[in-house]
């Protein structure tokens, strides 16, 4: 067995997972983390062997370790399961708590306002994922829900259109989701909690908007039924595919900067885009290479794009027309602006990128340039790199 308690006072300790891609299998580790000096350690649990001595790595700091992250070492994607000592569980566990947070289908036209509201708060989008729930996989999430006499609408409205499902965490995350949301009942929420996400957007009991884990016992079960281990089934994609549509990426750098709600809610605001598949992916180098093959020896500045979109977790949309014969690959352009948001703030100051870009790498949206390259952009992200 490895040596699970930490060596030295500045050591923590998380068991994590890293799916191979080459060996298909999914490798367990310990990851040690030294808080002095932000450096990393690797032990393979089914060799019981050092994979990588202590080596600082820059994709890691204290605020990426949290149960169900994923973060970046070498190139290689880990999610976090699992506190591997008390000390750990201990120091992290109030303040890296996890919750499921799910905007039903009615509340979806809202996702960017709801976001915005949880990062105002100090809550963390960790994962996110758009899904399109079938009657039983409702049922079997909303067991519970079967007992009451109104189960059968609850059910019918769940899978009446996309969801969307998110992780968030933070310090006491479970509670803080409750409180944010209001009570269930949107009535009540009107009297007693006018500032409650529910109050704002809800319009009857089983129409409240959102649902919130319970506890942090549920918050685990709830999130791996969406969230579940690679190689695993889980609810299908909302993606449509369909030939009006185009895709953008919300760049890793907005998410560092918990700008996510702020980008997403300025989508929201253009009524040309309705946003029908969402998923945040943490692309590795060759996964975003293949991405951005088109502007191989086009624009010098390749690599390092490559680079920046490889470097963290971001969130890859779907956004189909909702103009019926629009050239919808040409109005995402349009929203997202000029390459250099400098440049977009003189021509196109209303843009995505002049607005949330900082240069021509950390320019807020990647999205796709040619219709005939749009399907394919979105067969690659919501199909072959996030299977069903």
């Amino acid at each position: 067995m490895p040596p699970f308690q930490p060596a030295s006072q500045d050591r923590v300790a998380f068991n994590a997972e890293w799916y191979d891609p080459e060996s298909s299998l999914t490798r367990d580790m310990v990851l040690y983390f030294y808080t002095e000096d932000s450096s990393v350690e690797l032990f393979d649990r089914r060799t019981n062997r050092t994979y990588l001595k202590r080596t600082q790595v820059p994709t890691v700091t204290c605020s990426d370790l949290a149960l169900g992250n994923l973060v970046t070492v070498l190139g290689r994607h880990m999610r976090l399961v699992e506190y591997a000592n008390k000390k750990t569980r201990d120091i992290f566990e109030d303040d890296s708590q996890s919750t499921l947070a799910l905007v039903k289908p009615a509340a979806v036209q809202h996702l960017g306002k709801i976001v915005q509201i949880i990062e105002k708060q100090g809550l963390r989008v960790t994962r996110a994922r758009m899904v399109q729930l079938e009657r039983h996989e409702a049922g079997a999430f909303f067991s519970e829900a079967q007992h009451h006499c109104q189960a059968a609408e609850e059910l019918a409205y769940l899978t009446a259109g996309p969801c969307v499902v998110l992780q968030l965490t933070g310090q006491d995350a479970v509670q803080r989701w409750r409180e944010l949301m209001g009570p269930t009942d949107c009535l009540t929420a009107s009297e007693e909690c006018c500032d409650t996400v529910r109050r704002q957007l809800g319009a009857e009991l089983d129409n409240n908007c959102l649902h919130g884990s319970t506890g942090c016992e549920a918050a685990v079960r709830e999130l791996r039924f969406f969230f579940p281990p690679a190689g695993d089934a889980r609810p299908l994609t909302s993606a449509r595919l369909s030939a009006d549509g185009s895709c953008c990426i919300i760049l890793p750098h907005v998410l560092a900067e918990r700008r996510l709600g702020d980008v997403l809610a300025a989508i929201q605001a253009d009524h040309r885009v309705t946003v029908t598949a969402l998923d945040m992916m943490t692309l590795t180098g060759a996964e975003a290479s293949r991405l951005l093959e088109v502007y191989r020896g086009v624009l010098p500045e390749c690599g390092k794009m490559i680079a920046q979109l490889s470097s963290g977790p971001s969130v890859a949309l779907e956004l189909s027309g909702a103009v019926e014969g629009q050239d919808t690959v040409e109005v995402v352009r349009e929203m997202a602006g000029p390459r250099d948001p400098h440049l977009a703030q003189l021509l196109r100051p209303d843009s995505l990128r002049a607005k949330f870009g900082r240069d021509t790498i950390c320019n807020a949206i990647y999205c796709t340039d040619l219709p005939e390259d749009s399907l394919m952009d979105r067969e690659y992200l919501f199909r072959i790199l996030q299977p069903c």
